[in-house]
């Protein structure tokens, strides 16, 4: 995946710029972080999802989001970012951006477990 040629995402840790911002709790661990600038960055949690797109700031639980969009996530006509658009149950939505090509893997395979994986995983530790 060239992790070491991410510009903008990490997986594991939270980037210093938001670690303050995005106000993590003391059981809840960054899985992925992307920070693009003051106005856009988000951090991905064992727990919520957390960020800033313009003006708006998302706080939502991981598992209460029913779909993401990704739009363009291989990143076509030299798009280095891309906007996802998060839809909970109660018609809300949240925007973030977030990187394009090898990177755009982290948050998909991140929202692809809270669909796929958690709703089951009582089932697959017997």
């Amino acid at each position: 995946m060239d992790i070491e040629k991410w510009n903008y995402t990490k997986i594991d840790m939270i980037h210093q710029e938001i670690h303050e911002k995005a106000e993590l709790n003391e059981i809840e661990f960054p899985i992925v972080s992307c920070f693009i600038n003051e106005f856009s960055w988000y951090t991905l949690t064992t727990e919520r999802v957390i960020g800033v797109f313009g003006s708006h700031a998302v706080r939502e639980r991981a598992n209460d989001i029913e779909t993401v969009d990704f739009g363009n996530f291989k990143g076509y006509g030299d798009r280095f970012t891309e906007i996802m658009t998060l839809s909970l149950g109660d018609n809300k939505k949240y925007r973030l951006e977030y990187e394009t090509g090898s990177a755009s893997m982290a948050p998909i395979y991140y929202f692809k477990f809270w669909d796929i994986k958690f709703p089951i995983i009582d089932k697959l530790s017997g």
